[in-house]
């Protein structure tokens, strides 16, 4: 009865790796999107309210800068950084409120893309 139990075993193991892919050489398939690297939410801190009009994003990792694009509805964050992966600090300013930044906001990448990172700020009325 053991050798039936251990046939069982290696058999379902088997079974498993087939539908798994237990192979070391899984090819992988990318997309040929461009993604965001940096997904910068900007609010009033005391309202929430959401900001966008005359609002400056922008994201410096070591001598590369570039100031985010803008949404495209109030739904959607601030963009950029697509496909770079690196260490960034993000500065945020609107005229009537005090600069924020944040720093350090990681983005990495795995074998296809980077990883998006998600940043909520909130600005401060002067």
């Amino acid at each position: 009865m053991k050798s039936f139990s251990h046939i069982y075993i290696i058999a379902l193991f088997l079974f498993y790796c087939i539908l798994s892919g237990c192979s070391k050489n899984k090819e992988v398939v990318c997309t040929t999107e461009a993604k965001s690297g940096l997904n910068i939410y900007v609010n009033d801190s005391e309202t929430l309210q959401i900001l966008i009009s005359d609002v400056e994003v922008k994201a410096i990792s070591g001598s590369h800068e570039e100031i985010l694009l803008p949404p495209i509805s109030d739904a959607s964050p601030f963009t950029g950084a697509y496909e770079e992966h690196g260490i960034y600090k993000i500065v945020v300013s609107k005229p009537g409120y005090f600069s924020d930044s944040l720093y350090p906001i990681i983005v990495g990448r795995d074998e296809c893309h980077i990883i998006p990172q998600v940043v909520y700020i909130k600005l401060r009325k002067q």
